[in-house]
């Protein structure tokens, strides 16, 4: 039931496969469409030498079921290659990511725009083929510096702050790498607050916005078509935010009412509290300054810090807003093959380009929905499903395995606070209807599209992440307790358990297992 499309046979497969110090990363659910491009894109050696002048191919990496294992050796190869990448060649690396990710996204916008139905199933999939070398191209900033700059910048700080005799590192490193730009999630809930701001001083809607949410609810704020218009226009700009991985729909208008309902109590709070920790983070860190007095050579390294956290967020921006943009595309294409936008997912690029010639069945479909594994080493790929998904199974280790006894779970501590309520796991987009006000977000990492169940929530506990992450940052936006880099939160905890949350310990514990 596997596709092997560049080795020989398994065999050839399983030989390659055992030579690789095979290590589990990150949890991403990105489908077999978009991990068919940016697998090859990753592997490309011509990208690298172009982009960034260096021998270096990202040829070996694993997607199974969505769990992302990556080549440990290849990890550590990068890690010395950006030990020793000049601070002016990065900051100039990262600015040609921001000009190759905006053509990508003029490129999508034309795509959106085109009348896809006037048009010939050559010149559609013509149009596939395009976006799906620029966006190759553009997948090498996924890779390089983000795994090359991020540990070697961090472990340069941490070790001038301790040769300065700082005890509270972490604190000192959030403060030092707070970004001074702004990702398109932080001005998409600036929005937000605009518009409740806007209902708070505005009686007739503060009326409706303070009654209970019924099944005409929804029909009677449509008849303030101000506001209305308001959120239409706000689903527009942002609406792609909650379209992850080229998956789930923009905000529906009753989901954004219901968002500003959230909030709408504590806007004013929210609203300030937004721009108050820039201003916050500024005087701290001339602070810090005074006390210990940087140099020019940290300072660079500071600023590089600072543009590396936006960069982080606006890499993966880009693949998201593009592959919203070619949606229509996709539809298009299934429908004239008899196939749905879910069935394209999960079909790599290839088949797609070669569906002429050779349709996908529907048994093979339906078996890669239940499962699939998408492996490439040395840049050749393969794909299992069905009967050779099991088989590929028993080469992989497990070593997300817990303790059921587990009571207590330590990370490092991203904003200080102390909260207690029952877990709810969000994984995709999908899961984020079952965060309830003062619940505690438990999830591998936060991403803009978590926003709705961030703002509900009473405290964020991950798997993943660093103090450039994305939880780190929106935590302090929120002002809420964050506690990241736990490793194995969301295999330990459960749906409804009750726990409390001490994020000026690191520690998260189990009251009371529902």
């Amino acid at each position: 039931m596997g596709k092997s499309l560049e080795f020989k046979d398994l065999k050839e497969f399983q030989a390659g496969y055992k030579k690789i110090n095979w290590q589990f990363l990150v949890y991403r659910n990105e489908p077999i469409f978009l991990d068919s491009i940016l697998m090859k894109g990753y592997a490309a050696k011509s990208s690298y030498k172009k982009l960034f002048n260096i021998n270096f191919s990202w040829d070996n990496e694993i997607n199974a079921n969505y769990n992302l294992i990556h080549d440990l050796d290849l990890l550590k190869k990068l890690a010395e290659i950006g030990e020793s990448y000049p601070n002016k060649k990065i900051i100039e690396s990262l600015r040609k990511c921001y000009v190759y990710g905006d053509e990508l996204i003029s490129y999508s916008m034309r795509i959106k725009n085109l009348k896809l139905n006037r048009l010939e199933n050559k010149e559609l999939l013509k149009i596939l083929g395009n976006f799906e070398n620029k966006l190759k191209y553009f997948s090498v900033y996924v890779i390089f510096p983000m795994w090359a700059y991020n540990y070697p910048l961090e472990h340069k700080l941490t070790n001038f702050l301790k040769k300065k005799g700082v005890k509270k590192i972490d604190e000192y490193l959030r403060i030092l790498v707070y970004p001074t730009k702004k990702n398109v999630g932080f001005y998409e809930q600036a929005n937000l607050f605009k518009m409740a701001l806007k209902i708070k001083n505005n009686k007739k809607l503060w009326v409706l916005f303070n009654r209970r949410f019924e099944k005409n609810t929804v029909e009677k704020i449509s008849k303030t078509e101000l506001i209305i218009s308001e959120i239409k226009k706000h689903i527009e700009k942002f609406g792609w935010i909650q379209c992850r991985n080229y998956q789930g729909n923009p905000w529906s208008v009753e989901e954004m009412i219901k968002r500003i309902k959230v909030v709408l109590p504590d806007v004013n709070k929210a609203a300030k509290g937004l721009y108050a920790l820039e201003s916050k983070m500024k005087k701290d860190f001339l602070r810090i300054n005074g006390e210990i007095k940087f140099g020019s050579p940290i300072l660079e390294l500071v600023k590089t810090a600072k543009e590396l956290v936006y960069y982080k967020t606006f890499r993966t921006d880009i693949i998201h807003e593009s592959g919203f943009n070619i949606r229509n595309l996709l539809v298009e294409i299934g429908e004239r093959f008899n196939y749905s936008y879910e069935d394209m997912l999960n079909m790599s690029v290839e088949e797609i380009e070669n569906l002429e010639k050779e349709k996908i069945s529907r048994n093979d479909l339906e078996e890669r929905k239940k499962g699939f594994v998408i492996a490439m080493i040395k840049g050749k790929m393969n794909y299992f499903w069905g009967k050779d998904l099991i088989r590929f199974k028993k080469l992989l280790v497990d070593k997300a395995n817990v303790k059921s006894t587990i009571s207590e779970i330590k990370g490092v501590i991203a904003n200080k606070g102390i909260a207690r309520g029952v877990v709810r796991i969000v994984k995709d987009v999908k899961d984020i209807a079952k965060v309830k006000k003062g619940d505690i977000l438990v999830t591998p990492m936060t991403f803009p599209s978590f926003i709705p169940a961030m703002e509900k929530a009473s405290a964020f506990v991950t798997d993943e992440g660093g103090i450039l992450c994305h939880a780190a940052i929106v935590s302090r936006e929120m002002n809420k307790p964050c506690i990241i880099n736990t490793k194995n939160s969301t295999k330990v905890l459960k749906d409804g358990y009750l726990v409390s949350v001490d994020a000026n310990e690191g520690v998260i514990k189990i009251l009371k297992k529902n």
